[in-house]
């Protein structure tokens, strides 16, 4: 249904006629498919449409469409809060891999490396290799923010004002989302490099890979590129 006059009466029908789930599925159809933008509905004129919905529902004895204006208004506040997180210029998915989870803190487990081969003197053995086991954890956190819409908002019909936030919301958010992939990679955060549930630097001079010199000028940079080659695994 082709929905672009932004007029109550268009909703209204909608509503009257799909009922409040089916009215938000082909709502959210239309902006998925960008046959309808977030900006071709009116928080005012939203707000009437259901409440002359919910009235009609009461004469005809039928249930209240009482729960279709958040329903509809958070589908449009969505939209454009998602469009603008992944529309953000980003680097972050590059420098590391993403793994689903679904508890607080994940524990991924893995192996120390295996030892190189040595020379073997005849008649000696060979030497056998270890398999020493090794984890990291990742605490998983929740991040968020709610857009409440007021009594004065819908009087005044802002629209523009509640839409222009939530692309900020999306925006802020990928943002968010960047700096934390970025502070873990640089070890900004201690708390991101935690080896055997301990939180550890991940730069450090136990481990070889921490400098502490300028890092320009042409005798720093070489400084830097003999340290890397030296790095081959996690000893």
């Amino acid at each position: 249904m082709a929905f672009r006059d932004k007029t109550k009466t268009a909703l209204r029908e909608l509503l009257e006629s799909q009922g409040e789930d089916g009215a938000v599925d082909i709502i959210r159809e239309g902006i998925e498919k960008k046959t309808l933008r977030p900006e071709d509905f009116s928080l005012r004129e939203t707000w009437e449409a259901c409440q002359t919905a919910a009235k009609l529902s009461v004469d005809l004895g039928e249930a209240v469409v009482s729960s279709a204006f958040p329903k509809i208004t958070g589908e449009l506040i969505n939209s454009r809060l998602i469009g603008a997180y992944e529309s953000a210029s980003t680097i972050g998915d590059s420098l590391c891999t993403t793994v689903p989870s679904n508890v607080q803190m994940e524990t991924i487990a893995g192996f120390t490396d295996a030892e190189g081969p040595e020379e073997v003197g005849e008649n000696q053995d060979y030497k056998d290799s270890t398999i020493s086991e090794k984890y990291v954890t990742a605490n998983n956190v929740k991040y968020g923010r709610m857009i409440s819409i007021t009594e004065e908002m819908i009087y005044f019909d802002k629209t523009g004002q509640i839409l222009e936030k939530a692309r900020r919301i999306g925006m802020k958010a990928a943002q968010k989302r960047e700096k934390l992939i970025l502070q873990g990679v640089q070890a900004i955060n201690s708390n991101v490099y935690n080896p055997s549930g301990v939180a550890t630097a991940f730069f450090a001079a136990a481990f070889g890979n921490l400098i502490t010199s300028a890092p320009f000028g042409e005798s720093s940079l070489e400084s830097l590129r003999k340290s890397a080659q030296l790095m081959k695994d996690d000893s």
